[in-house]
């Protein structure tokens, strides 16, 4: 099964009203350089299927951090927030994961930040669908290695 922008923007939207509580949208216009980023990796029989990346800003993943775990802002660590980013990275891949009706693992997140975030050009496809989350950014990009079936 192909996945569309409409299913990301479906997952999305599940995913932000009931983990989190906000509403989004799709952001017509590429936001730019965010500064966070958490990936993850989809492989069938260790072969790699597709790279899901989510992309946000420092304040936007504070926010997730406060809202996954229930914490008040003064007590948010840097661990929290990268730990909430990768998490909603992981809850993502699984929904893509799910969508490509194929035998796939889905690997632990990893979390970068600033220089260090991947730009991927060995993709096949690249698959891009940018939000809004109030005044927050957030970018979702579904990067296919191999076409599935």
């Amino acid at each position: 099964m192909q996945l569309t922008d409409e299913d990301l923007f479906a997952m999305m939207s599940q995913i932000s009203l009931s983990m989190l509580g906000f509403e989004l949208s799709v952001l017509s216009v590429d936001p730019g350089r965010l500064e966070m980023a958490a990936t993850v990796d989809i492989t069938d029989d260790g072969e790699p299927v597709a790279d899901v990346v989510v992309e946000c800003g420092n304040d936007l993943a504070r926010t997730l951090a406060m809202a996954m775990f229930a914490i008040p802002e003064r007590e948010v660590s840097a661990d929290d927030v990268r730990d909430a980013l990768g998490e909603l990275a992981n809850i993502v891949g699984g929904n893509v994961k799910g969508v490509l009706a194929m035998s796939t693992v889905l690997s632990l997140p990893v979390v970068t930040t600033g220089d260090a975030i991947d730009t991927d050009t060995d993709a096949t496809e690249c698959q891009t669908v940018s939000f809004k989350l109030g005044p927050h950014h957030l970018r979702i990009s579904v990067r296919h290695r191999q076409l599935a079936s």
